[in-house]
């Protein structure tokens, strides 16, 4: 385990404050000797239509990160966000059919279904035998 010195919280917080996107939130957090990164925004509900505040997923720092690490790790996070919510609104005959917040154990079950996948046919291979063609005779 790494041990966060108040100089490391320091550059980690200064390095996240020069962060910008949208209006989110981008900011770090220490329980015990744990530090993370987080977003946080205040934005429509794609359910209920109602505003909300969401909280993104917890991204893990170390105090060996390079500021460079620790910009990519929020622009993952960014990113990760981001696709969490198209995958919210992203729908299929009305159904947002690659929701996040699906029970994983319904996903299961769904999976064991015989026949829960539908993929196309394998390609049929054209085979050409040159092997019988006669060979021309001298002229």
């Amino acid at each position: 385990m790494s041990i966060w010195t108040t100089k490391d919280l320091l550059r980690a917080d200064a390095v996240i404050g020069r962060i910008a996107f949208n209006d989110w939130r981008i900011w770090a957090r220490r329980d015990d000797e744990t530090v993370y990164l987080q977003i946080s925004a205040r934005e429509t509900c794609n359910v209920t239509g109602e505003p909300m505040h969401w909280k993104s997923r917890k991204w893990l720092l170390s105090p060996h990160m390079t500021d460079g690490e620790i910009v990519q790790t929020a622009f993952k996070a960014v990113l990760t966000a981001l696709e969490h919510e198209a995958r919210e609104q992203f729908t299929y005959r009305g159904v947002s059919i690659f929701d996040p917040h699906y029970d994983i154990e319904k996903l299961v079950l769904l999976r064991q279904m015989p026949d829960a996948l539908k993929e196309r046919p394998a390609p049929v291979s054209l085979v050409i035998d040159n092997t019988n063609h006669a060979e021309a005779g001298p002229r």
